[in-house]
């Protein structure tokens, strides 16, 4: 990304990510999308060690990830540190409450409120959508890599391992997935556009 349109291209990105949570929750809000249901199903009937694997970057989208992410930040990424640090820090704990708010507004199940045939492999309570693991990697990997002044496709296909790792173990649907991508870029594009224009 050219540092002298960070802040253009920053905020164009927030309102992309921004634009694409509030379809997501309205859409969400209604039922489910075709197929949504067959796609988790599939995801979850996959053999036990491909979830295995799943359930170890699964990780990435907890709370205490987000601090193992901004110190690998700043371990890899030459600069101002605790730019970095702080950038990523408030983007994963955003993206966190964002979530669970956005969680109440919503009132969307999870899959076994669909009548899909999953296997529960994780203990989740409350409503479905967003994902608040894919939220969280998605915020703090994403203002790890615009601090860090780099691609954000890599932080993208992270957090979204973490969201399909959430369709295998059997507690979010597809657009739970899409929706926390998009709140946890919304979020982190905006921390840093502020942070570091």
């Amino acid at each position: 990304m050219n540092l002298a349109r960070f802040d253009e291209a920053g905020w164009r990105l927030t309102a992309v990510a921004a634009g694409l949570t509030v379809a997501a929750g309205l859409v969400a809000t209604r039922s489910l999308v075709l197929g949504e249901v067959a796609v988790t199903e599939t995801i979850n009937s996959l053999p036990s060690l491909a979830i295995d694997g799943l359930e170890v970057v699964m990780q990435l989208g907890t709370r205490p990830a987000i601090l193992l992410v901004a110190v690998v930040a700043v371990v890899v990424t030459p600069g101002d540190w605790r730019r970095i640090a702080f950038a990523v820090v408030v983007a994963g704990a955003l993206s966190w409450l964002g979530s669970d708010l956005a969680k109440d507004i919503v009132e969307r199940p999870r899959p076994g409120g669909f009548a899909a045939d999953v296997d529960v492999r994780d203990h989740a309570t409350g409503f479905g959508w967003p994902s608040t693991h894919t939220a969280i990697a998605a915020g703090s990997l994403t203002a790890a890599a615009l601090a860090g002044r780099r691609g954000v496709a890599p932080a993208l296909v992270v957090a979204g391992t973490v969201g399909i790792a959430r369709m295998a173990v059997g507690v979010h649907l597809p657009l739970d997935i899409v929706g926390g991508l998009a709140l946890g870029v919304a979020i982190a594009s905006a921390v840093v556009a502020v942070v570091d224009p």
